[in-house]
């Protein structure tokens, strides 16, 4: 078992009116980071240039939700157009990894393409004025990830994301939990999730599992089981990312805030569950911490 992956880093809801999205998320009772937009260089050796993407984050003590669009139209759209263009909703996927390079080389060795080691940057607004957080990433190939943009990521400066201001939430929660991708052949896809984690999957049901130590999990399914795990979930042309999990110390929190801001939901297997049309193409679901 490799040790250069640890939790899923974030996931990415990609939507086409970020400040749309964001007052959802708020009116869910979640705190979120200010616009950040993003740089990056597209090759490894090249310097970062900006894009036109940006995010707003609802961030964790160890990991967090990204909500991105493409907010500044005269500058390059790496990705969020392509994603659009297919839908709106969860398209992202990103590993932490402590190892990054070891884990570029594990992944090249087991037959599956990278980026390389590339650097990414987004300045951040802070208690003492905008800094720059700072990042390296691994892309894995496209081609061997049809579900969506599937990558791994080393904070340089996760003290700029973490920020103290931005981890408490009126809706008590504590973590990203979960992130899911549907498809027709689960044992296949798992396969591949275990070449990229490095980890093997537990099988729960029809499901495959992957628990990471630090925080987390990535849950493989079949759409069969999808509208007993994630009722209002997308349908998309599998495999796909239909949605993603928080963990919260206290449901009635959560509730509260939905029924306050009159956005629906439905409970399943002891989870709120509030539908992807509710939310942007993403099902949501919140779990007992």
């Amino acid at each position: 078992m490799a040790a250069d992956i640890d939790s899923v880093n974030h996931v990415g809801l990609v939507v086409a009116d970020l400040s749309a999205a964001a007052a959802r998320f708020e009116a869910m009772g979640f705190t979120l980071s200010e616009l950040s937009m993003h740089k990056g260089a597209t090759e490894p050796g090249r310097p970062a240039e900006p894009f036109g993407s940006g995010n707003r984050c609802a961030v964790f003590p160890k990991n967090y939700l990204e909500i991105v669009a493409h907010v500044e139209k005269d500058k390059r759209d790496v990705f969020v157009g392509k994603y659009l263009s297919r839908f709106e909703g969860m398209h992202i996927i990103c590993f932490n990894s402590p190892a990054l390079a070891g884990a570029d080389a594990r992944l090249r060795a087991a037959g599956i393409g990278t980026s390389g080691v590339i650097p990414l940057q987004r300045d951040v607004a802070t208690a003492e004025g905008t800094r720059t957080a700072k990042f390296d990433c691994v892309h894995f190939a496209e081609a061997q990830s049809p579900e969506g943009l599937v990558q791994a990521a080393h904070h340089l400066t996760p003290q700029y994301i973490h920020q103290a201001r931005h981890v408490a939430h009126a809706n008590k929660c504590t973590a990203l939990s979960n992130a899911y991708v549907v498809a027709d052949d689960v044992a296949a896809v798992a396969a591949r999730y275990a070449k990229y984690t490095g980890r093997a999957p537990r099988k729960a049901g029809a499901a495959m599992v992957f628990d990471f130590p630090l925080v987390s999990r990535v849950t493989i399914l079949p759409q069969s089981e999808l509208d007993a795990e994630l009722p209002g979930a997308p349908r998309h042309r599998l495999p796909y990312m239909p949605g993603f999990a928080f963990a919260t110390a206290d449901l009635g929190a959560v509730t509260g805030h939905l029924d306050r801001a009159r956005i629906p939901y439905a409970r399943a297997r002891g989870r709120v569950v509030v539908p992807a049309s509710a939310c942007f193409g993403a099902a949501i679901a919140f779990e007992a911490a």
